[in-house]
């Protein structure tokens, strides 16, 4: 999870732990990026607000996407998609949640994307 809000962070990691979930941490776009590869294929899902300070989150989606085209990101962001991310942007990322979002929101787009990112590939 990445934002630069502690205490949206905080909220956020106790909801998904409730639910089981393991979740990491990260306050910026060069903080998410260098926890991406300090995890090798051991982060399912990125869910990362777009409007940080520093490189910013529409930035960071594209360089995890360098870095592994097969990362699952859901873009948040209390302004609509198209103010902080062009076509490319939206176009790489699984989905958006808007800020706030309420915790039964949270929950259900990460599990549908969790979901969605285990479908096998059409043949």
């Amino acid at each position: 999870m990445v934002d630069d809000e502690p205490a949206l962070l905080t909220v956020a990691r106790r909801t998904l732990e409730s639910q089981g979930y393991r979740v990491l941490i990260a306050h910026s776009g060069e903080e998410a990026l260098e926890t991406y590869r300090d995890h090798p294929g051991r982060i399912d899902l990125v869910l990362m607000d777009l409007g940080m300070p520093g490189m910013g989150g529409a930035r960071c989606l594209l360089l995890l996407k360098e870095l592994d085209p097969g990362a699952k990101v859901l873009i948040a962001s209390g302004y609509a998609p198209d103010a902080y991310a062009g076509p490319e942007v939206r176009q790489a990322a699984l989905g958006f949640l808007a800020k706030p979002y309420r915790r039964n929101d949270l929950l259900q787009m990460v599990r549908q994307s969790l979901d969605l990112a285990r479908e096998p590939e059409p043949a």
